[in-house]
């Protein structure tokens, strides 16, 4: 089943030359699969009742023509594959031409929230979705992300109360304002990372101390977020 919802670019979502910011583009793809999720009484509002959450594991996006204010783009998504614990969900964005200017990959996993261990994915969690296997916006899976063998330098941050979900732990979104806040001035400055990748490994929970290692390899730029010798995240940006 594909579902679909219309989008403005507002004030909020673009960046200092009003372009569609990576953030606000990856908060699109977060809402629209909750969306659809609510749609199919597995969404936010149903949690607590559920007992269960849809977490994210894994994004990959790529940006082919940047959106600006006031854009209007209509946004698609599916489930494209389930297996014993993970889903994949893709996705599309077209602006008002019908042109795709944006495409996107995610994984995710079912948590139960009294353990906050990952379930099985029966089919009580999976019929619903009704998935489409056999459209793939990337033609592949997604690439596990490794860290790095060695970092230029590392920053600290402590996580606060506004990095905090509804599922009490760090938001996604908020590791990609890490790995941006770790960049070097003349990196954050001279690219437009049109390709993201990132692998959530470990929850970050409030007043966390992270430590946040910046590396670059070839083109591609990698920040890896760590509580002591534990890896959370991996973020790839090129």
């Amino acid at each position: 089943m594909i579902f679909e919802h219309k989008y403005r670019v507002e004030i909020e979502d673009v960046d200092k030359d009003n372009f569609l910011s990576n953030r606000a583009l990856l908060g699109i793809f977060e809402d629209i699969a909750c969306f659809h999720a609510a749609t199919l009484g597995q969404g936010p509002l149903e949690v607590s009742k559920n007992g269960f959450a849809w977490l994210l594991l894994n994004w990959k996006v790529k940006i082919i023509k940047r959106s600006v204010y006031g854009d209007i783009l209509t946004v698609k998504t599916w489930p494209r594959q389930f297996d014993r614990i993970s889903s994949y969900r893709d996705y599309e964005v077209l602006n008002k031409s019908g042109e795709v200017v944006a495409i996107g990959s995610s994984k995710w996993f079912v948590m139960d929230l009294s353990s906050r261990r990952p379930l099985r994915l029966t089919e009580e969690y999976t019929n619903p979705y009704s998935p489409i296997t056999d459209v793939s916006v990337f033609g592949e899976d997604m690439s596990k992300l490794n860290e790095p063998d060695e970092y230029e330098y590392k920053t600290e941050y402590i996580v606060g109360r506004r990095d905090i979900d509804s599922n009490k732990h760090m938001h996604n979104i908020n590791y990609l304002d890490l790995a941006y806040d770790v960049l070097p001035e003349e990196v954050f400055e001279n690219n437009d990372f049109k390709n993201i990748a990132i692998e959530y490994k470990k929850e970050v929970m409030y007043k966390d101390k992270v430590d946040c290692y910046y590396s670059k390899n070839e083109e591609k730029h990698v920040v890896t977020i760590k509580t002591g010798d534990k890896v959370n995240a991996i973020i790839v940006l090129s």
